[in-house]
C-alpha cells in the first residue's frame, strides 16, 4: 500500500488512498498481482499473449485486466483539462513529451508510460520492503544493530529538533550498517524471478566459450548471479549484511556493481533511485516508530512467476515513543 501510494504521488501528484483507507482501492493490487503471474507464464511464449488479446475475443476475457488503466485515464484527462494546476510530476512530463514528439509518443504510449510506472514501481518495491522487514526482524543481532544505528542518528540531531520529524534521506544514507542491510536484501531476494532477456545482434556472439547465433534470446537470472560464492562468499545463500562491511572498498564496489536487482546497462530500471529513496527512508522510520515481532516465521512463503512475491509476513506491532531512542544510554 505504501509503495502504491508513493508511486501515485510521484506520477500523478495524487496518492491512490491505500494507506488512508487500509483497502485495496478498486482491487488494483489484486489485478496487478494477477497480471504479474500472467506475464511470468504467458510471457515465456509471447505468441500466446497475442492470441489471447487479439486473435480470439472469447479468450480475451480470460486475460487479467487492471483497474489501474481506469485510474490513469482519469488522471490524464484531469491533467489535460487544467494544465496550469499541475505540478511537475511524471505524468505532466509524459504529456509534454507527447506534445514535443508527437511522431513518437502517441496516446497509447502515454497510457503505457503511466500504467508501467505504477505497475513497475509498486510490487517490486514492496517485495524489497518485505525482504528487509522480515530478515531484520527475524535476526535479533541484525535488529539490535539497526535500532542502535537509528538511535545514534536521532541523538546526533540538533537539540531543538521535533522528535516526530521523520528520518531524512541524508540520515538514512549515513546509517552504514542499515545500508549494508539494504544491499544484502537486494542481493538475497531480488524482486524479478526470471531472466532479463536480450537478443543477440547480427553476427552472433561468443559467451563463456559458447557461440550464440543472431536472434538468440539470452539472459541472466538475478537469483543465480547473486548466489555466486566466488563473488559473495561461501555463505552466499545466507542473509548476512556484514559481508558488505568486511571486504575491501574495491571488493565491495565489485559486489555492488554486479548486483542485478535493477537490471544493468542501458536497460537498467529507470525507477532505481526512487526505490532506493523509499527503502532508505521507510524502513528506518518503521523500526523507529514500532517494535516489530514476526507472528510465525514459518508462515513466510515465496511464490515465483515474473516476480518472487512473499506472503505470510504477519507481525505484532507495538508503538514506540520516538523520543525514547534519544534517551537510551
Amino acid at each position: 500500500m505504501y509503495a502504491f501510494d508513493v508511486i501515485g504521488e510521484i506520477t500523478f501528484s495524487k496518492r491512490f488512498g491505500f494507506l488512508e483507507t487500509g483497502q485495496d482501492i478498486n482491487d488494483m493490487m489484486h489485478h496487478t498481482a494477477n497480471f504479474m503471474t500472467y506475464t511470468g507464464t504467458i510471457g515465456q511464449v509471447p505468441n500466446l499473449d497475442w492470441y489471447f488479446r487479439i486473435k480470439n475475443p472469447i479468450l480475451h476475457v480470460l486475460r487479467p485486466t487492471s483497474n489501474i488503466l481506469s485510474f490513469t485515464l482519469k488522471q490524464i484527462q484531469e491533467h489535460e483539462k487544467s494544465p496550469e494546476k499541475n505540478s511537475r510530476d511524471l505524468l505532466s512530463r509524459f504529456i509534454e513529451a507527447r506534445q514535443k514528439y508527437p511522431d513518437i509518443v502517441d496516446d497509447d504510449l502515454l497510457h503505457d508510460y503511466t500504467n508501467t510506472n505504477v505497475a513497475g514501481g509498486s510490487d517490486t518495491t514492496a517485495i524489497m520492503l518485505r525482504t528487509l522487514v522480515f530478515n531484520i526482524t527475524t535476526r535479533k543481532q541484525v535488529l539490535d544493530k539497526v535500532v542502535a544505528e537509528i538511535s545514534t542518528v536521532m541523538k546526533a540531531r540538533p537539540k531543538d529538533t521535533d522528535p516526530d520529524t521523520p528520518i531524512t534521506w541524508a540520515e538514512g544514507l549515513s546509517m552504514t550498517y542499515y545500508q549494508a542491510c539494504l544491499k544484502e536484501a537486494m542481493r538475497y531476494h531480488p524482486p524479478t524471478a526470471q531472466i532479463l532477456p536480450r537478443v543477440v545482434p547480427q553476427g552472433g556472439v561468443e559467451l563463456c566459450g559458447v557461440y550464440l547465433p543472431a536472434g538468440t534470446n539470452v539472459g541472466c537470472n538475478a537469483w543465480t548471479v547473486h548466489r555466486d560464492k566466488q563473488l559473495y562468499g561461501e555463505d552466499a545463500d545466507e542473509f548476512r549484511p556484514e559481508r558488505w562491511l568486511e571486504v575491501s572498498s574495491e571488493q565491495a564496489k565489485k559486489m555492488e556493481a554486479l548486483l542485478f536487482t535493477f537490471g544493468a546497462g542501458k536497460r537498467a530500471c529507470v525507477g532505481k533511485n526512487i526505490a532506493l529513496l523509499e527503502m532508505t527512508k521507510f524502513v528506518p522510520e518503521f523500526f523507529r516508530r514500532f517494535e516489530v515481532r514476526v507472528v510465525d516465521a514459518g508462515r513466510y512463503r515465496i511464490t515465483s512467476s515474473w516476480l518472487a512475491v512473499q506472503s505470510g509476513l504477519d507481525v505484532y506491532l507495538t508503538l514506540r515513543d520516538p523520543a525514547a531512542l534519544v534517551a537510551e544510554v
